[in-house]
């Protein structure tokens, strides 16, 4: 579980923490069926437990299980107070604490919640504890807890499996709500959820992005969102598959620490849960017309929903038991004994070399806008002056020389003297003091697919493109080289939008000290 700095902090650039709130995803039904595995990482030696993205979705953290410090790269502490496995690790999004949960006693955890400081090596608080059971009695089907903080970290919540005493009656499942500042006063809200969970224990609990819905897992299969004010069900969600159907013995087959571990995507639309057999499920987290009915309706008289799949992603041999969704991205990472990066069969990539006629009215338009203005294509001029060491054959492009690059440009004698503008897709080898301003140019997926197309570029040239625009590795490289107040992103799709663009850039340029650009 990975832990982002605060903002403003000193790390915050360096551990991958944003000052900015990330931007939003424009996702659809379309672009979630379309997803498909980008890339695949297999260096685990044993299966992955454990993923997430830093909160800016610069990187994915995998089985990170102790206190380390990614500025300084460094172990820093080791938490004792677990007598049995853990089962679950939860953050706080912004103070120095964390949640944590073992398995149940008939799995040989100790049932316990366990609040802890990131300061302090014992825990702070035992929030929740449960009897112990004893294995092969009517109790023993009991869980250990789940906790989960929600997105602002003012609530956190706690599930108990609580026996009746009667060995013909199931056990009584439910969520507690606490108030993570006054958290030693007790709850402040219970939700029975006995009648959606079948006397089935809890396997996981999640925040909405919104808070507005807790989605749960039960380890007979089940998988359903609450209204995490009310405890109203929302939504169920259910597999195709009747091997996956509630109650199957592939879940009762399942260990209690491989339950379903399902997702939310980061606008809270989609749900997200990988199943034993490799597939991953997407789901909208309500179907329209319940939607449209918690718009316009008192949420009480709101009913549940089921929602159909959108998608059921396939590429894994084994189970995906971890599932995670970018924070500012159309990009999905699960594992399982190897971890995969998915990513929509359509996709962006920056403008950069681009000779269309958006790419030409984008140069023209901004050179006469400035005025006197020289552009210089990059691309072009590389190929003009033999500024290059080698062809490579399998991208059919050749690879420049930058040492090369930058020496024709300075002889040029423009910078400081003239207004120039240089078109390329990869300038971060350039002296940031020649540059007032940094572009990076973005399309849409529908339009950039007919671009490559009509380019004719190879299949590993099209590979790499997606690569470099789903980790945004010339957006982040430009910032990292040029400095963040240097660089500007655009989108830049149709001629409509250059207009937009141009008097954007005009008004960065007019607010800077120099007047030559």
């Amino acid at each position: 579980m990975y832990k982002g700095s605060k903002v403003g902090g000193a790390k915050s650039s360096t551990a991958g923490a944003t000052t900015t709130p990330p931007a939003p995803i424009g996702l659809t039904d379309e672009i979630l069926s379309n997803m498909a595995v980008g890339k695949v990482f297999k260096d685990a030696t044993k299966r992955v437990n454990s993923i997430d993205f830093t909160s800016d979705g610069r990187y994915l953290i995998a089985n990170s299980l102790r206190y380390w410090d990614l500025y300084e790269n460094k172990f820093l502490r080791y938490f004792k107070g677990h007598t049995g496995p853990v089962s679950s690790l939860k953050v706080h999004p912004y103070e120095d604490q964390f949640l944590s949960t073992s398995l149940s006693t008939a799995s040989g955890g100790d049932s316990t919640c366990l609040m802890w400081d990131l300061r302090k090596e014992r825990p702070v608080a035992r929030v929740y504890s449960q009897e112990q059971v004893t294995k092969g009695s009517s109790s023993g089907i009991l869980g250990g807890p789940c906790a989960t903080y929600d997105t602002q970290g003012l609530v956190f919540a706690v599930s108990s499996s609580t026996p009746t005493g009667d060995a013909g009656k199931k056990p009584i499942a439910k969520v507690h709500m606490f108030d993570n500042r006054q958290f030693d006063r007790g709850e402040f809200e219970a939700f029975d959820l006995s009648p959606f969970t079948q006397g089935s224990p809890l396997r996981s609990m999640l925040f909405s992005p919104c808070g507005k819905y807790l989605l749960c897992s039960t380890a007979a299969g089940d998988l359903f969102a609450i209204d995490s004010f009310s405890g109203r069900l929302r939504a169920t969600y259910k597999f195709d598959d009747p091997h996956l159907q509630s109650g199957s013995q592939t879940w009762k087959s399942l260990p209690e620490r491989d339950g379903l571990r399902p997702t939310f995507s980061p606008d809270a639309r989609y749900v997200l849960c990988g199943v034993p057999g490799g597939s991953i499920y997407v789901w909208p987290t309500l179907t329209k017309g319940a939607q449209e009915q918690a718009m316009s309706e008192d949420p009480v008289n709101v009913q549940a929903c089921e929602p159909k799949p959108v998608a059921i992603l396939k590429g894994h041999s084994g189970y995906p038991r971890c599932v995670k969704f970018s924070p500012t991205r159309s990009l999905i990472a699960s594992a399982a004994a190897a971890v995969a990066l998915w990513i929509p069969k359509q996709f962006t990539a920056p403008i950069g070399t681009q000779t269309d006629p958006v790419a030409i009215a984008k140069q023209q338009e901004l050179g006469s806008a400035i005025g006197s203005c020289r552009v210089i294509e990059l691309g072009k001029t590389i190929a003009a002056e033999h500024l290059y060491s080698e062809w490579d054959d399998d991208h059919n492009c050749s690879i420049f020389d930058e040492d090369a690059v930058e020496q024709h440009l300075e002889s040029l004698g423009v910078f400081g003297k003239e207004n120039v503008v240089i078109d390329f897709h990869s300038p971060d080898f350039l002296p940031p003091e020649w540059f007032d301003l940094v572009v990076v140019l973005r399309c849409s997926t529908d339009a950039l697919w007919s671009r490559l197309e009509q380019r004719h570029y190879t299949e590993a040239k099209i590979k790499e493109n997606v690569e470099c625009e789903i980790f945004q590795t010339i957006l982040d490289d430009c910032r990292e080289h040029f400095g963040e107040e240097k660089v500007l992103e655009f989108q830049s799709v149709s001629i409509d939008d250059i207009a937009t663009n141009v008097q954007s850039v005009l008004a960065k340029l007019s607010s800077t000290a120099n007047s030559v650009h």
